[in-house]
């Protein structure tokens, strides 16, 4: 950590900490949003599929 603040100051970790802390914040809404909507089915249904198409390259 020092040498990024040293090499970088201190104000671009800190748009990088705040940054990956928004992304986050807005993911985690997205897919709780997409979970209330869908629920876990299309997850369920996508890792058979591929599960399929695994089983059929091997």
């Amino acid at each position: 950590m020092q040498l990024i603040v040293t090499r970088y100051g201190i104000v671009m970790p800190l748009l990088a900490i705040g940054g990956a802390f928004v992304a986050a914040i807005l993911s985690v809404q997205f897919m709780l949003r997409v979970l209330g909507r869908w629920g876990l089915g299309p997850f369920g249904y996508y890792r058979i599929a591929l599960s399929g198409l695994i089983l059929l390259w091997f």
